[in-house]
């Protein structure tokens, strides 16, 4: 009785344990971090905003250095433009951020013309939901 008791109880730590090792971080969701590009090339990322290109590796360090090394594993750029933009506008941004920190894209166009209702405010993120955006590519790695 005790050696299938103790055998049990091993079971379970040897259970435990390697459910833990798989499974990290807890949450095996990804990290957003939300860029908008406005038509003057300056961009907002989450609720900082009007930031010059110059200084985009400052800001998304400090988010992640604010985050767990899994979180960084599933991070993705959410990235917005409005359609009076340039790709390239965009595409300049996306790249200054796969130096920074080499992660999954996507890539989204503001069709709604009330895009500048973003401009400027902190809680962007939240008036996304009232406009009508369009995604334009699959999430590039």
């Amino acid at each position: 009785m005790t050696k299938k008791t103790i055998f049990v109880v091993f079971s379970l730590i040897l259970s435990f344990s390697a459910y833990n090792q798989n499974n990290v971080s807890g949450n095996d969701q990804p990290l957003y971090i939300d860029i908008l590009v406005s038509p003057n090339k300056t961009v907002s990322i989450n609720n900082h905003v009007n930031i010059l290109p110059d200084y985009i590796k400052k800001h998304v360090s400090g988010i992640l250095n604010n985050h767990s090394i899994m979180e960084n594993e599933n991070l993705v750029y959410r990235i917005y433009g409005t359609r009076s933009m340039k790709l390239g506008d965009i595409m300049d941004v996306q790249q200054k951020l796969y130096t920074l920190y080499p992660a999954k894209y996507e890539r989204y166009l503001i069709l709604d013309k009330n895009e500048e209702i973003l401009t400027d405010d902190a809680n962007w993120t939240k008036k996304l939901k009232q406009l009508e955006i369009l995604k334009i590519d699959k999430p590039l790695q």
